[in-house]
C-alpha cells in the first residue's frame, strides 16, 4: 500500500484491522460517525472555547452556556445522527421537558472537569488549544511515493486538545475522553502501563518535543471525564527513540503490505463499512478483480454511494 502520512488513529486502525485502514486511508471512503463520537465532539468544543477564553483573559462566560452552544452547533452539523437534549416528559417541579440521557452524558462529563481544580481550563495557564501538528520525518529512509508517483517525506500528523504550563520547565498535554477507560479491541482497562505503550500519547510527546523546545519536561494526561478522571504518564527524551522506531515499523509494514488482511471481530458490528455491506463488497472485488480495479471503482465514495455499491436500501 502507498503511504505518505499517518496519525495515531491511522496506526491504531491498521493494527486493529488492516482492511478497514485500506478502506479509510487508501480508498478514502467516508465513514459515518456515531452518537458517542458526537457527544465527545460537543464536550471537546466547549472545553476548547473555555481554554481560548482563559488564554485571552475572558473567563466570565458560563461553561454550561458554552456546552449548550456547542450542542446546538454540532447537532446542526450532524442532522443524520439521532440524539436528544430533552425527553417528551414534563418535569412537574420546573414545568420544563426532562433532560434526555444523551445530553446528560455531556453535562456530567463537563461538570466533572469543571469540578477538578487541576484540570478546569479556567484555572490553567494555557499554552495551546487544538494544536495541529505535521512533522516530516527527516532522512532518505522516510521517502515515499503517493499513488500518482509524487515523492514525499513521510509525515506524522494530528491535533493536541490542550497544552498548559505547570511551571517554567514543565508542560502537560491533556486529551479529553468521554468514553469508557477500556480498550475496545482487548476489553482491557486502560492504566498507566498500557497508556505509556500506546501510540497516541507517544505521538503527542514527539510533537511537543519539537513544538515547545523551551520546556524540559512533558507530561501526557488522558482525562476520562465519565470513567475515573485523569491518567498521567511522563515521557522523556529517551522515549523518542522507541516512538520513532514504532513509526518506522508502521511505515515499512504498510509499504510492504500486499495481502491486506481483514480481521473479523466483535467490533465489526460498530463499523459503518460493515453495516452498509461495503466491506464485504470491496473485499470480494479485491480478491477477484485486483487492487487497481478496486481503487478505480470505489475511491472516495460518499455514504450514499456506499449504500448503493453495497446493495443496501437506505431506510
Amino acid at each position: 500500500m502507498k503511504v505518505v502520512k499517518c496519525s495515531a488513529s491511522a496506526i491504531n486502525l491498521y493494527n486493529n484491522c488492516p482492511f478497514r485502514y485500506f478502506l479509510s486511508y487508501i480508498l478514502g471512503l467516508e465513514s459515518k460517525a456515531g452518537k458517542a463520537a458526537l457527544q465527545g465532539s460537543i464536550v471537546h468544543r466547549a472545553l476548547e472555547w473555555m481554554a481560548k477564553l482563559r488564554k485571552s483573559g475572558k473567563m466570565n462566560v458560563d461553561p454550561m452556556w458554552l456546552l449548550d452552544r456547542a450542542w446546538d452547533e454540532l447537532i446542526d452539523e450532524n442532522p443524520d445522527i439521532e440524539i436528544r437534549k430533552c425527553t417528551t416528559r414534563i418535569d412537574k417541579e420546573t414545568g420544563e421537558f426532562k433532560e434526555a440521557a444523551d445530553f446528560k452524558k455531556c453535562r456530567i462529563a463537563m461538570e466533572t472537569i469543571l469540578e477538578d481544580e487541576f484540570y478546569n481550563p479556567y484555572g490553567l495557564k494555557i499554552v495551546d488549544t487544538e494544536r495541529w501538528f505535521a512533522l516530516e520525518m527527516p532522512g532518505e529512509e522516510w521517502k515515499c511515493l503517493d499513488k500518482e508517483g509524487n515523492l514525499h517525506q513521510f509525515a506524522v500528523r494530528g491535533f493536541i486538545d490542550l497544552v498548559h504550563e505547570i511551571n517554567s520547565d514543565t508542560i502537560e498535554i491533556v486529551d479529553w475522553k468521554t468514553g469508557n477507560r477500556t480498550d475496545l479491541s482487548t476489553k482491557q482497562s486502560i492504566d498507566e502501563y498500557k497508556l505509556i505503550r500506546d501510540v497516541q500519547p507517544r505521538l503527542y510527546h514527539l510533537a511537543a518535543f519539537f513544538l515547545y523546545p523551551q520546556y524540559k519536561n512533558i507530561l501526557v494526561t488522558f482525562y476520562y471525564a465519565t470513567d475515573g478522571g485523569p491518567i498521567t504518564i511522563a515521557l522523556s527524551q529517551d522515549d523518542l527513540t522507541m516512538t520513532i522506531a514504532a513509526l518506522y515499523r508502521f511505515f515499512t509494514t504498510i509499504k510492504k503490505d500486499t495481502l491486506i488482511r481483514r480481521n473479523r471481530h466483535w467490533t465489526c458490528r460498530m463499523c459503518s463499512f460493515n453495516k452498509n455491506n461495503i466491506c464485504h463488497r470491496i473485499w470480494g472485488d479485491l480478491h477477484t478483480l485486483g487492487t487497481q480495479y478496486v481503487e478505480d471503482k470505489y475511491h472516495g465514495l460518499s455514504l450514499e454511494q456506499q449504500l448503493i455499491a453495497g446493495e443496501i436500501k437506505q431506510s
